[in-house]
């Protein structure tokens, strides 16, 4: 689309995003969340955003017509799937299916770069702390 680099990029994205949803019958419910229900009000898919990654738990019959509206409209060309004993990233989450099927997030990783010395204590696993996300050292890069 172009719009890398630009101030308002992630909210023209977004823009375009919420609009393609809507065309497959979503419903935005709050920033960076879409719905899409069936006729009795029962929710079948949710799509979480966050800037221009999606992620969403569909099976691939239902994801395939997605996946071509998203390149058709938005030059999305790839996707990932988390198969069991493998660990993906989303938005700071660590995201890992067991091989019985479960799925385990995680913010362990993400936690790791944070500094709370400021705070008086150090992270320590398991984490079992609330911390504010300004207070988070990004990696070069980001």
């Amino acid at each position: 689309m172009g719009l890398y680099g630009l101030p308002c990029a992630a909210a023209l994205f977004d823009a375009k995003l919420l609009g393609m949803l809507k065309k497959e019958g979503f419903e935005r419910v709050e920033m960076g969340f879409a719905v899409k229900q069936d006729k009795q009000g029962n929710t079948q898919t949710v799509v979480t955003s966050w800037i221009d990654d999606l992620l969403t738990g569909l099976d691939k019959k239902t994801l395939d017509p997605l996946m071509t509206r998203l390149y058709a409209e938005l030059n999305f060309g790839s996707r990932v799937s988390i198969v069991p004993s493998s660990t993906r990233k989303f938005s700071g989450i660590d995201i890992e299916r067991e091989h019985g099927g479960d799925i385990v997030l995680s913010q362990e990783t993400y936690l790791q770069q944070c500094n709370t010395v400021q705070y008086g204590h150090a992270v320590v696993s398991p984490w079992r702390e609330t911390i504010l996300p300004h207070a988070c050292a990004y990696p070069e890069g980001h």
